[in-house]
């Protein structure tokens, strides 16, 4: 016999005026809650990768670039480049290698104009010595010049007094066989310590003369020396001077460079955070989302159960409508198992994102330590 139908077993109204599937308690109360609103396309939008290519976000963690300095005046909403990061380590290497190329010729120029000096001390000694000398060779020459004098004065006394000898003795007879009187042997004698004489002159003055000519040639020498040393002196202070001036202005670069550098950590720390906070609301409402996802799909699941024990007049309508909700739990569940899966891949952004804060404090720690 034929069932009769019951009036708590009456079909119910069908979503849309479609066949094949009944609505439930759950549709019923809350209309529509299976259809994506704008508000929620909006608040599941992608958070903006850094430095990530959509297929690598998908697929794994985001790998974010490593820390590099950015240009001065950034502004708070602008993100941090990596090629003007990275422009601005090879400018703090290239001044680093400049500061101590500085330090290498300022330490160079130094020890050559000590060496410069020493040079001078000791060729103003030498000079002082070769003066001394020629002291002592001007008072001998003064000394033999009066010897000189004396000797010949001594000599002419000696000639005048023979004159007036030979002049008295003209009686003077030979006293022996070729010997000639005693005043001509005294002549020829004194005539012999003469000509000695003027020769131990002539031999002195060429020694003085020699002496003066290899004194003026060393004084000569010796001022150009000096005046090399004095010039190659001025050479390396100046040289030290503009390697004095060029250590500065490389030193205050750096200074500044490394201000820049911290108002860039700053703001990238304040960038950090206002992410951080982001993504810390962004998980709290997908955890939300979850929580209501799951909650739907437990009274969806309740449903069910309370539709298969209330059976259909029309067999093929309530398989129908149990095949839908079957369908419509199994979405349910996929769509949980996505938003847990986001959820997850946001954490691990945040363990990403925390551990860079912390290696880019690391890298201004050292960065300050090189620039002291």
């Amino acid at each position: 016999p034929a069932r009769t139908p019951q009036p708590q077993q009456q079909p119910m109204p069908l979503r849309g005026g479609g066949a094949g599937r009944r609505t439930t308690r759950v549709e019923e109360e809350q209309p529509g809650w299976e259809t994506p609103s704008p508000s929620d396309d909006e608040d599941e939008a992608p958070l903006p990768s850094v430095a990530c290519s959509p297929g690598r976000a998908a697929n794994g963690p985001v790998r974010l670039p490593p820390f590099h300095p950015a240009p001065r005046r950034r502004k708070q909403s602008e993100q941090p480049s990596p090629q003007v990061d990275c422009k601005a380590s090879v400018a703090i290497f290239e001044l680093e290698a400049e500061l101590a190329r500085e330090k290498e010729a300022s330490k160079k120029a130094l020890g050559e104009k000590l060496d410069t000096e020493q040079r001078l001390t000791a060729n103003v000694a030498k000079n002082e010595e070769l003066q001394g000398k020629l002291k002592r060779l001007a008072e001998g020459m003064m000394m033999a010049t009066t010897k000189i004098s004396d000797l010949e004065s001594r000599l002419a006394e000696k000639a005048q007094h023979a004159a007036h000898a030979d002049s008295s003795s003209t009686d003077c007879r030979v006293s022996a066989r070729g010997q000639q009187p005693v005043p001509a042997a005294r002549l020829a004698e004194l005539e012999a310590s003469a000509a000695r004489i003027r020769e131990l002159e002539a031999r002195l003055e060429e020694r003085v003369r020699a002496h003066e000519e290899s004194l003026a040639r060393a004084e000569e020498e010796s001022c150009e020396r000096l005046q090399a040393s004095e010039a190659e002196r001025n050479r390396l202070e100046e040289q030290l001077e503009k390697q004095q001036k060029a250590a500065a202005s490389v030193e205050s670069a750096t200074l500044e460079l490394f201000a820049d550098l911290q108002e860039q950590v700053a703001t990238a720390q304040v960038l950090r955070q206002e992410q951080v906070a982001s993504k810390d609301q962004e998980l709290q409402r997908l955890e939300r989302k979850l929580e209501d996802c799951r909650r739907r799909a437990e009274e969806a699941e309740a449903d069910l159960a309370r539709s298969e024990d209330r059976a259909a007049p029309t067999p093929s309508a309530g398989s129908d409508g149990i095949r839908e909700l079957e369908r419509e739990l199994e979405e349910r569940r996929q769509q949980i198992g996505k938003l847990e899966g986001e959820l997850e891949d946001r954490q691990q952004r945040l363990g990403d994102l925390e551990g860079e804060l912390e290696e880019r404090g690391q890298r201004l720690g050292e960065l300050e330590g090189k620039v002291e």
